[in-house]
């Protein structure tokens, strides 16, 4: 089965557009010539380059600063030409300035990426225009604080850059889905904004890139206080869930530093209490250290057999029960320099698998409508449960702990 692109651009392309293989194509990564700005240090005026490649996209070498940085990349084939041609016809003031003019980058793009961010112009946008600004906000030049990432994930969530196939060929389709898959990985691991990762991360997901996961999930990982807050940001919290299952499946030796910072987190799945977020974060370290992980009382040696990438969570379980997760934390304590950790992580053995809570209300029939409260016995979580759902909530801030839950169906 024919695998689906991501999108087209043949729609675009007017019938007397010939392009013909370029000798010598290079391929990613390959250094090319580029002219970044003139001897005087003023950016260049790409206008007459622009103009030349409109002209004749595929039958001579171009240089300029804005397709020598795609090419870099992306390449020069055939199927890249198009995609570039696509991007100036659409968005040729924004490409103008691709490494030549970062500030003035900066400003179009935040303009263009506001503009698009209106319900009526996400509905036209083309294939062009959401190449050309996916392909910016990649580059180096803009500013970290770049504040586009969920205007430009939107876009893509929304199929604007899937259309037909532009190549004919099954080589020339599959190149040019290489293309696309890079214009956008590139975009999903570049330092930005971090509050817009979780974003990055859905489209990563959905659009099945896997060059992106890991970098992407390690970036996410590594935000400044994320073990801290995620207790109350419900999204960051998702992103680090995913980043962790994530590196617990595809991550290496290189990534135990950071995964160490969640190895004291005991918030809970989102998507399966028996399942806590340090539990994922041993699991990957156990398998990075290349250690087997029923030797630290796994439920199994599979990382596989324990979740399948977010899809299955409520069903499974990382440890049989509570008892074997006081088994493997005193193991990962003993054992921490065999782990590549750096010091044991502080953990206190946990005496239940279920909480525990005092009944403190009535449960007459004249109590309908206040909420039925449920405190811990060391009076610091409380249980409100209204109806057929319930809330933990700390009781000295009276923020909420973790999702809403079913009061029917309590761990």
């Amino acid at each position: 089965m024919r695998p689906k692109p991501l999108f087209s651009f043949a729609v675009l392309l007017t019938p007397w557009v010939t392009l013909a293989p370029v000798a010598g194509e290079t391929t990613p990564g390959t250094r090319q010539p580029q002219p970044e700005s003139k001897a005087d240090g003023k950016p260049i005026d790409q206008s007459s380059f622009i103009d030349a490649f409109l002209v004749e996209p595929g039958k001579k070498t171009h240089d300029f600063p804005a397709w020598n940085g795609f090419r870099k990349v992306c390449g020069e084939s055939t199927e890249a030409r198009m995609i570039f041609l696509a991007m100036l016809r659409a968005e040729r003031d924004l490409c103008a300035v691709m490494g030549s003019d970062p500030k003035k980058l900066n400003l179009v793009l935040a303009d263009r990426v506001r503009s698009l961010s209106k319900t009526d112009a996400v509905a036209h946008a083309t294939f062009g225009t959401v190449a050309a600004v996916t392909w910016a906000a990649s580059l180096p030049d803009v500013s970290a604080d770049f504040r586009g990432d969920d205007t430009i994930s939107d876009l893509l969530h929304r199929g604007k850059m899937n259309a037909q196939w532009g190549a004919e060929g099954a080589s020339e389709r599959a190149i040019e889905l290489q293309v696309n898959e890079r214009i956008v990985t590139e975009w999903a691991v570049k330092e930005g904004y971090l509050r817009h990762a979780p974003s990055k991360l859905s489209v990563v997901l959905a659009l099945k890139l896997e060059d992106a996961r890991v970098p992407l999930a390690a970036r996410i990982l590594r935000q400044p206080d994320l073990a801290r807050s995620i207790q109350d940001d419900k999204s960051q919290r998702w992103a680090a869930e995913i980043s962790l299952i994530t590196l617990a499946k595809r991550g290496s030796r290189e990534h135990i530093p950071v995964l160490a910072q969640y190895l004291e987190v005991k918030q809970r799945s989102s998507r399966s209490h028996r399942i806590q977020l340090r539990d994922f974060a041993l699991a990957a370290i156990v398998r990075a250290s290349a250690n087997r992980p029923r030797d630290f009382n796994f439920a199994s040696n599979d990382v596989d057999e324990m979740y399948d990438d977010y899809s299955d969570l409520e069903n499974r379980r990382i440890f049989k029960g509570w008892q074997e997760r006081n088994q493997a934390f005193a193991s990962c304590t003993k054992r921490f320099k065999e782990l590549g950790l750096n010091k044991p992580p502080q953990y206190e053995p946990e005496t239940s698998g279920e909480p525990e809570f005092d009944f403190v209300a009535s449960l007459s029939s004249s109590i309908k409508t206040s909420p039925i409260l449920h405190v811990s016995p060391n009076g610091k979580v409380r249980l409100d449960n209204h109806d057929a759902n319930a809330e933990l909530i700390e009781v000295a801030t009276g923020k909420q702990i973790g999702d809403e839950l079913n009061a029917g169906h309590f761990f």
